[in-house]
């Protein structure tokens, strides 16, 4: 039997990310082989590992020639760092940009999105930068405010993310290509493009170079559905790449996450096909969770291919986030405001029929009037 909660308990124990499967198995009793986990944007249909070498495991990791000649192949770029996943330079990138500019009196101030991935404006402020927000949830919004925030102050930096995790708007190319022009001198646009390799071609790294103040990263674990060898890759002009090179330490890509990534950036095949069954998926994923749109009349989701966030009231996300965590199944609640939320939803995967069923039930379950509306009420009172 789980544990019964009231909305400040679940407002009070919302992770600070998805994929924590282990919290949620404590929280609510259910063993964690037993979950399904929609809370991150990882592709669900991991690339295949059948067997590591023993070298890769045994020799000190210096970056292997054939790991870097397929980096180059699939990024088409030349200046990049391999990191320990983006999330390693979202930490170090304030102090690297701090010391190069450490001529001036005070830490340059920074634009992030005022929704959008939390680590870029914790690391900010963690260097003690002065942030200001834009709004995220429209491109109309994005754009109106970066543009008037330049044109006000163009000695900043500003931290895009590319599609926006998670309200997954897009800033296209020449727009990004203006703003960085309008910047004043070792001033960066810093763009995070961990959700783009759904839709390559639409990448800053389809550019034949990158203008000097523009800072790219990628994320290798989400389109690869590899998140635990943590790895990733920062592109920028090469005195910046040394200092967060230095700042990293050596050996950033251990062995065995080199081999893998050989493999798998070379995979031309696996990667069109995953493409084609992240689509499949994420229409089969909208498909079951149709009837929440309806039964409580919601908005139109924000879509990407690897997520869907749905807009509504926070105790509506609440209730629905801890109705479908009572059944094993793990979504995201993003807070907007004190009365607004995104209930995020990642992929099921289209040729998992048990866990499509078993989605399909507890969704179902969940639409029943008079369950719902009890629980919900509980919540309010509470």
């Amino acid at each position: 039997m789980t544990r019964s909660f009231d909305s400040n308990d679940l407002l009070k124990d919302l992770p600070a990310h998805g994929g924590d499967v282990l919290l949620a198995s404590e929280k609510y009793g259910i063993p964690v082989d037993q979950w399904i986990d929609l809370s991150t944007g990882i592709n669900p249909d991991p690339y295949p590992i059948h067997s590591i070498p023993a070298e890769a495991f045994h020799n000190l990791p210096y970056f292997r020639p054939g790991f870097i000649k397929a980096v180059n192949q699939y990024y088409q770029q030349d200046g990049f760092l391999p990191i320990p996943g983006s999330q390693s330079v979202i930490q170090i990138l304030p102090k690297s940009l701090n010391e190069l500019l450490k001529d001036c009196e005070e830490p340059l101030d920074v634009m992030v999105p005022e929704v959008g991935y939390r680590e870029h404006h914790d690391q900010w402020k963690r260097y003690s930068n002065p942030i200001h927000y834009y709004r995220s949830d429209s491109l109309k919004n994005m754009i109106d405010d970066i543009g008037s925030g330049i044109e006000a102050n163009p000695k900043q930096h500003v931290v895009i993310i590319r599609p926006n995790n998670p309200t997954t708007t897009m800033v296209d190319i020449p727009q990004l290509l203006d703003w960085s022009g309008k910047l004043n001198k070792n001033c960066f646009l810093i763009v995070d493009e961990a959700f783009i390799d759904t839709t390559l071609e639409e990448s800053l790294l389809t550019l034949s170079e990158l203008p000097e103040n523009i800072i790219v990263l990628r994320s290798f674990g989400k389109f690869f559905g590899l998140a635990g060898i943590r790895l990733g890759f920062v592109f920028a002009k090469r005195d910046l790449l040394r200092s967060m090179s230095g700042e990293i330490g050596l050996w950033q890509v251990n062995g065995p996450a080199q081999y893998i990534a050989e493999k798998a950036l070379n995979d031309a095949h696996w990667q069109q096909q995953a493409r084609s069954d992240i689509k499949r998926s994420a229409l089969k994923t909208r498909e079951l969770f149709t009837p929440i749109e309806v039964r409580f009349q919601l908005k139109q989701p924000l879509q990407h291919d690897l997520f869907r966030s749905y807009p509504m009231s926070l105790v509506c996300a609440l209730t629905i986030n801890h109705c479908l965590a009572s059944e094993g199944i793990l979504t995201r609640v993003i807070v907007l405001d004190d009365s607004k939320a995104l209930l995020r939803v990642g992929n099921i995967h289209h040729a998992q029929p048990s866990t499509l069923l078993r989605v399909s039930e507890a969704v179902q379950a969940l639409c029943d009037e008079h369950k719902f509306t009890d629980l919900l009420s509980s919540f309010i009172r509470g």
